[in-house]
């Protein structure tokens, strides 16, 4: 069993915070997927 997490979106407060929400989904069998998995540390490179 996986746990993957998939960045929905986002936001920054007033404190230039940035916020990430993520969208978590469990999988038997990381073959099953065909969405790329390296977009979460490029996302939080990029933003941070």
């Amino acid at each position: 069993m996986y746990i993957l997490a998939r960045q929905k979106f986002m936001r920054q407060n007033t404190n230039t915070q940035t916020f990430f929400v993520f969208e978590f989904t469990m999988v038997d069998d990381l073959r099953l997927c065909e969405f790329d998995l390296s977009f979460t540390i490029n996302d939080l490179l990029r933003n941070s």
